[in-house]
């Protein structure tokens, strides 16, 4: 019972913060419009008004996906087009979220509760979930349906794991006998101890003693496996990520355990469930398209954001300059395609006219393309989720984000001397550069004892979870906000949380 409410007195602070920002600040003015709500919008009126998908002329729209202008449309649907009321509803999911990763830790580190509420209260005053709670924009929703994947899918990986540990060493106890054993520590005072607690990980490992002790004969990871892939396939519709999302994790499920055929098994189920969910979103684009496809977005992504600012160093222009030039070359290129087609192209040719224009811009300059990417990454992993705040409070002006040759350090000092006479947006400005310092380090901290060796339950939550924080570092090359981190920064403060001794070992 103490639990529950814990676990309510969690959920509500949750609320009661995300609602005082919202109420008090974003709600306001319509600071909660960011630059990409109003195609959300738009297609979300249309889903709510005319019952299509569609872009307001009529045409079939594919230039998105799907799941969070449905989600925009579900809520207009019930109380007519109101921002607020959607954002509402957003805000109640979003508090629901600090929960998921104290869930998602419990999997990760299930003898280890402290870390669990450290990362759920670190996820509850967490800036960037706090804003995006509060913003017309997919991070919330999003986030919510990829915990609902993590937690299942990390459950059936560990577990295979370590059936396959105890069927190789036989050393492993029945879930009985860890039940038992694991009953005992919790009576044995000289168990709190961090020496017995490290001499017991050296043996058994507590971690997997609670696991077994825990695990019930009627347990399937097919039943995880499944529900994980329509979750994500879910979170595929309201972030265009699901199809990396599913090689990484089907990567991860086929080597977690020593039965290669029963891995092979549940990865058809994880791509089965996930296929039911968006198999109808990749036929309807077929259908009117003509090609298999998620979404258009990715050419002139690729194109704009990053192929153009190739061309600025190159040719030592401006960026705005260089996507004139690559748009007139474009242009140029669809009046041919049109020609030789004797029609208008779909979205979907447009797109890849785009891709391929992109494609030889980045091998025509292969070493400034890598270097724009590296710098890219590297913003996304250091950038501030106060810069929003910074530039709302500045009217909205925009800073020559992807100027030519921009210097690294005016990156930091951007931060470090924030343009703003407000001084507590310097204060929290501040206090997140010391937050992402520790955030970062412990993070780094967890690796280096991973690698070293040791407690044999690091180095398995590390190779579980890093793929995932890797992969949105790495599809981050072309752009670089602080926000295209968020889906997995959470996974970053459990990290960063068992990195800290007092919150791993448990102590007399």
């Amino acid at each position: 019972m103490k639990k529950l409410y814990a676990f309510s007195l969690l959920v509500i602070v949750a609320f009661v913060l995300r609602a005082a920002v919202f109420w008090g600040y974003l709600g306001e003015e319509d600071r909660y419009w960011q630059i990409d709500s109003a195609t959300y919008q738009a297609l979300a009126q249309e889903l709510s008004v005319n019952n299509r998908f569609t872009t307001p002329d009529g045409n079939p729209d594919a230039y998105r996906v799907p799941g969070y202008p449905l989600f925009l449309a579900t809520v207009y649907k019930m109380v007519g087009v109101n921002h607020h009321a959607a954002l509402w509803v957003q805000i109640i999911l979003a508090s629901f979220i600090p929960l998921l990763v104290y869930f998602l830790a419990c999997v990760l580190f299930p003898a280890r509760r402290r870390i669990a509420w450290a990362a759920a209260i670190v996820t509850t005053i967490h800036l960037g979930y706090v804003l995006s709670a509060g913003f017309m924009m997919t991070e919330t929703l999003f986030v919510f349906l990829f915990l609902l994947f993590l937690i299942p899918f990390s459950r059936a990986v560990l577990r295979a794991d370590t059936e396959g540990a105890c069927a190789i060493s036989g050393g492993c106890p029945s879930s009985a006998e860890s039940r038992r054993f694991y009953d005992m520590m919790v009576l044995n005072s000289t168990a709190e101890g961090q020496a017995f607690t490290g001499f017991f990980d050296d043996i058994v490992e507590s971690d997997i003693a609670a696991v077994r002790c825990m695990c019930q004969p009627e347990d399937s990871e097919g039943l995880d496996v499944f529900f994980a892939g329509m979750m994500l396939g879910l979170a595929s519709l309201v972030r265009p990520v699901g199809h990396y999302l599913m090689v990484v994790a089907v990567l991860i499920l086929f080597f977690s355990g020593h039965s290669r055929v029963k891995q092979f098994l549940e990865c058809g189920v994880l791509g089965f469930g996930w296929f039911i969910v968006v198999g109808g979103w990749l036929v309807r684009n077929a259908l009117l398209f003509g090609h298999l496809f998620f979404h258009t977005l990715p050419g002139g992504h690729f194109l704009y954001l990053s192929a153009a600012r190739v061309v600025a160093v190159q040719e030592n222009i401006s960026y705005q300059d260089a996507r004139a030039e690559l748009r007139a070359i474009i242009q140029d290129r669809e009046a041919a395609a049109i020609e030789q087609k004797g029609e208008r192209l779909s979205r979907i040719e447009v797109s890849k006219l785009h891709e391929r224009l992109a494609l030889e811009t980045f091998w025509a300059a292969p070493m400034i393309t890598l270097k724009l990417w590296v710098q890219d990454m590297f913003r996304t992993t250091c950038s501030l989720h106060s810069a929003e705040l910074l530039y709302l409070e500045s009217g909205r002006q925009g800073i020559d984000y992807f100027a030519t040759n921009r210097p690294v350090s005016n990156w930091f000092k951007r931060y470090l001397e924030p343009q703003t006479d407000k001084f507590w947006l310097k204060c929290l400005i501040w206090a997140e550069i010391v937050f992402n310092a520790l955030m970062l380090f412990g993070l780094a901290w967890f690796c280096y004892r991973a690698l070293l060796g040791g407690v044999r339950r690091i180095p398995k939550v590390l190779w579980l979870v890093l793929p995932f924080i890797l992969l949105f570092i790495v599809i981050a090359l072309s752009g670089g906000y602080a926000r295209m981190r968020l889906p997995m920064e959470f996974l970053i403060i459990i990290l960063a949380c068992a990195s800290v001794p007092w919150l791993y070992y448990k102590r007399a």
